[in-house]
């Protein structure tokens, strides 16, 4: 899913995809996806690939982390204090 809803996303260790992530950039959302709350449940549309995804509970507040979260560490400590703890 990252490479259809992000720019760049980059870190320190390489994911099965091949995508880098660094833990200190932000994520963007790319200008040709789309979000919309559906009662819920969140959708996101990418509008070139005409791909969607829903998201339940969870998937809308990592999400809702990484969105609005000055980097993906912010997004990491946010989400493990509010399931951890």
């Amino acid at each position: 899913m990252y490479n259809i809803v992000y720019d760049r996303v980059y870190t320190p260790f390489s994911l099965c995809c091949g995508l880098m992530l660094i833990l200190t950039q932000k994520v963007a959302v790319k200008k040709d996806i789309l979000v919309q709350d559906m009662g819920g449940e969140l959708v996101l549309l990418n509008l070139e690939s005409e791909e969607y995804f829903g998201l339940d509970d969870v998937g809308n507040a990592m999400w809702s982390c990484l969105k609005d979260a000055d980097s993906l560490q912010t997004a990491y400590d946010r989400l493990l204090d509010r399931y951890l703890n």
